[in-house]
């Protein structure tokens, strides 16, 4: 006997993954190994302790509308390669496929994307160690530093024209809860992962700690 979607997603057409700290969990120490690697980075650069790299990147987000990296880039005279030079050097093996995962996205009807700001490169490394390599119907990423990346909802907008993707049949996955804002507010259901508080904004519609075990729900 074939499954059924429950009736509250059975309108979804479009399923839309972040992909870091998403498709696999945020404490699998990768997400240490790219900060360490982007503080050593500018250590031996610029002379700069973690802290001074913190203190820069909160203005720089602020002042670029979320996109650290460019203002690094303008402010500090730091070029596209050597930003992504810091990331895709990093070992990714602490990314381990799950196999409930990989079934629970390859079950799912309807179209599915990946929505990240991370670098190309990245996202074959990080989808072939998840055994999900080929599995997505398109790929939405940074692909210069001036770019607007999450949660400027610009390129929001953006993903949902070049994609044809229709907001309210869709449902967007994110462990970043600012990131769902302008999903929702578009008419997008949204789904926060692993780094859940007590109580939730309104415009987070499901949670949960596990995404294989999210995936697993939507079945009756």
């Amino acid at each position: 006997m074939s499954k059924v979607l429950k009736e509250e997603f059975r309108h979804i057409e479009n399923w839309v993954f972040d992909m870091d700290g998403t498709l696999y969990p945020p404490d699998n120490g990768l997400e240490d190994a790219l900060w360490e690697s982007w503080y050593d980075f500018f250590k031996k650069r610029c002379g700069y302790s973690r802290e001074e790299v913190d203190a820069k990147s909160a203005i720089f987000e602020k002042a670029y509308e979320g996109n650290l990296f460019y203002g690094w880039m303008i402010e500090e005279n730091v070029s596209f390669e050597e930003i992504i030079h810091v990331f895709d050097s990093v070992d990714h093996s602490f990314v381990e496929r799950c196999e409930r995962t990989k079934a629970g996205v390859e079950a799912l009807p309807g179209r599915k994307f990946i929505f990240t700001n991370a670098h190309f490169n990245r996202i074959d490394i990080v989808l072939e160690r998840l055994g999900l390599l080929g599995h997505f119907d398109g790929l939405f990423y940074v692909r210069k530093m001036d770019d607007v990346v999450k949660p400027n909802p610009l390129v929001y907008d953006r993903f949902c024209a070049i994609h044809g993707v229709n907001p309210k049949t869709s449902i967007f996955f994110e462990d970043s809860v600012r990131n769902l804002k302008p999903a929702h507010e578009m008419g997008m259901k949204t789904v926060l992962l692993h780094k859940l508080t007590d109580k939730n904004p309104e415009y987070v519609d499901y949670t949960s700690h596990s995404i294989a075990d999210w995936l697993s729900s939507v079945w009756q």
